[in-house]
């Protein structure tokens, strides 16, 4: 053994104390790269990651979740809250408490998010025979659940000697920090090996710094993107999440107000823009703007500024409709750069954004006072629909366009909105202003029920000031209700916003355009073997909050919403607020189509209509490849 000095350590032991050294740095600033840890404990990690965990006291905070797919939402909000610079540890046991978090991990790949997952795993030495919650498979010895973990990571690993610690979590590291192979990382701890001692070297426990690239984009490329952008006259710019982790808003904003170029955004980009500039038209897609969509639609030039152009956001590649459009594509990642034929500018955005404006100094605009007119009148357009959508109706209960304009108008800076699935992240994506610092949080790359009340707790891990809100549907909160309780037992404040439609009206509303009938998605009694419905179910939200330990309130008018979340602000502990909205009445529309498939036959006059018209609207897909050609 060499002289050097050691530490006697378990494997729990070394992690946690290896974790605790390791910082982010980026633009000469340094922070804890893993502050804490999110952890459920059972017999798999008890006696390893927990006992680790207690001897460390000080070194990690700690949250005790109620479900491991909740935990690591929060870990994933709370890294995107933090631009990726920062992520949180989530610790499970064996089995189902491992399996739990394969959904949010998946959430955390698609939404090219950093979390740390630690999973417990059954035994490595085998002496224990058939185990509680192990998986037997006849044909691979070797095979545990955790193996389910590999699709959705980034790294994956499972440690079953204690000196592999050093060169895993090394790794573990790098993919964490590094923004193109950003994601997920898994290592699996098997529950024998988490407490086994080994001599580590002490020098593997000093502070550590992981350099967050900024590379910059090929000097040929950028020059090529530049020709582009002075030959178009009708450009627009598609702003997605990339241009958040990068810091590079204001860039975007120079860019824009430089060659005169319009700015859509996506989900994951929404809010970038400030909502009262002349050139920010708001999201893209089917959650987006009629002025968004009509821009995009006669787009011949499309700069993707750190997308991944998911269908909602084109339409299931239909929004660009100009037969001669070109595509830019500024990503620090490649396989995204190079989606839809685009010219690929690979490097750190905030840099290719700067480069180009550079580039673009002398240039007085790209647009022609025609284009810039057009774009003056979408956008007012748009503002009379989204002012008709936020009117408050002849009688309540409220339509959930208003509940979401309540919430703007009574949002404060340096607040933020957390919502997820159903409707919800639609209209938060078109009426939601930013305005005043009024932060939005949308995750809509895996629209994952579940994570707005997780992901709010994430977010306010992230952000001790202002208010933070998650907006949900009643159908996401009874699936899972149980974060509120980790947020009430921590005294991490939020406000959860419930709107109470009685059933998942998201579904029940593609059902009209798939099935033609109705048969499920509501809250009504039902019998299983005809689908008939009868009387309503009531669910009583406000009760199950109270239960957890809420401060609840209850709404049905846009004064009743004001009057509450002003009474939640006021509080020192979290609140929820269920909101009765109409489940009938909807508002606008984008009108842009998305590829969901009905029965190519039916027994059903009206579901063969319904593909008749599928078929339609299938003929405005396009499929754009490469063109060096600069028009």
């Amino acid at each position: 053994m060499s002289q050097q000095s050691r530490s006697v350590l378990t494997v729990s032991q070394a992690l946690v104390r290896y974790l605790s050294a390791q910082y982010s740095t980026r633009d000469g600033n340094s922070i804890r790269l893993i502050p804490g840890f999110l952890g459920i404990f059972g017999h798999g990690n008890t006696g390893g990651i927990g006992q680790a965990l207690d001897e460390h006291r000080g070194e990690m905070f700690f949250i005790e979740g109620r479900n491991e797919q909740g935990m690591a939402h929060t870990a994933a909000a709370y890294a995107k809250q933090m631009r990726r610079e920062s992520t949180l540890a989530c610790t499970t046991s064996i089995g189902p408490g491992s399996t739990n978090m394969i959904t949010a991990a998946a959430g955390a790949y698609i939404n090219r998010l950093p979390v740390l997952l630690l999973p417990a795993d059954t035994y490595a030495t085998r002496r224990q025979g058939t185990i509680l919650q192990g998986l037997e498979n006849p044909a691979a010895a070797d095979l545990s659940v955790n193996d389910c973990f590999r699709p959705v990571a980034r790294f994956f690993d499972r440690i079953t000697r204690p000196e592999q610690l050093l060169d895993s979590l090394p790794r573990a590291m790098r993919t964490l920090t590094d923004p193109v192979e950003v994601g997920p990382v898994v290592i699996s701890l098997p529950q024998d090996v988490q407490v086994e001692a080994f001599a580590f070297p002490t020098s593997f426990f000093e502070p550590r710094h992981w350099s967050i690239a900024r590379p910059a984009a090929e000097a040929g490329a950028l020059q090529s993107a530049a020709e582009r952008i002075k030959a178009a006259k009708r450009p627009v710019i598609v702003a997605g999440g990339g241009v958040f982790y990068s810091r590079a808003e204001a860039e975007l904003l120079e860019l824009s107000r430089r060659a005169r170029i319009p700015v859509v955004e996506t989900f994951a980009g929404k809010g970038l823009m400030p909502s009262d500039n002349e050139l920010a038209l708001g999201g893209l897609g089917v959650g987006g703007t009629t002025a968004a969509n009509a821009v995009a639609r006669a787009a011949d030039l499309v700069l993707c500024a750190g997308t991944r152009l998911s269908d909602f956001i084109t339409g299931s590649q239909s929004v660009f409709q100009n037969p001669d459009v070109q595509f830019v594509g500024l990503n620090i990642n490649p396989a995204d750069a190079n989606k839809y034929g685009a010219l690929p500018v690979v490097g750190d955005l905030r840099e290719t954004l700067h480069e180009l404006v550079r580039m673009l100094a002398d240039m007085s605009s790209t647009t022609s006072y025609h284009y810039e007119g057009e774009i003056a009148k979408v956008k007012s357009d748009w503002k009379g629909i989204r002012a008709r959508a936020l009117d408050a109706e002849a009688a309540p209960p409220l339509r959930q366009s208003e509940a979401v304009g309540v919430l703007n108008e009574v949002a404060q800076p340096g607040d933020t909105l957390v919502t997820s699935a159903g409707t919800l992240p639609g209209d938060v994506m078109r009426f939601w202003e930013r305005e005043d610092d009024k932060k939005c949080h949308i995750e809509f790359g895996n629209s994952c029920m579940g994570y707005d009340i997780a992901g709010a707790i994430g977010v306010r891990l992230a952000q001790p000031e202002g208010e933070v809100f998650a907006l949900l549907g009643d159908a996401t909160f009874i699936l899972s209700p149980s974060d509120v309780a980790v947020a009430v037992q921590h005294h991490l404040k939020i406000t959860v916003v419930v709107c109470d439609n009685h059933g998942m009206r998201s579904i029940r509303g593609l059902e009209g355009s798939l099935v033609a009938r109705p048969f499920a998605n509501i809250f009504d009694f039902r019998d299983p073997q005809t689908y008939a419905t009868g009387d309503a179910v009531h669910f009583d939200i406000g009760r199950i909050g109270e239960g957890l330990g809420a401060c609840v309130y209850r709404a049905t008018t846009k004064e009743e919403l004001s009057d509450a979340l002003a009474a939640a602000r006021a509080e020192d502990r979290s609140c929820l607020i269920v909101v009765t909205v109409d489940n009938g009445r909807t508002t606008t529309g984008s009108d842009v189509w998305w590829d969901i498939a009905p029965a190519e036959v039916s027994q059903h006059a009206d579901v063969s209509q319904l593909r008749s018209a599928y078929e339609r609207r299938r003929e405005e897909q396009r499929f754009h490849y490469w063109s060096t050609e600069v028009k």
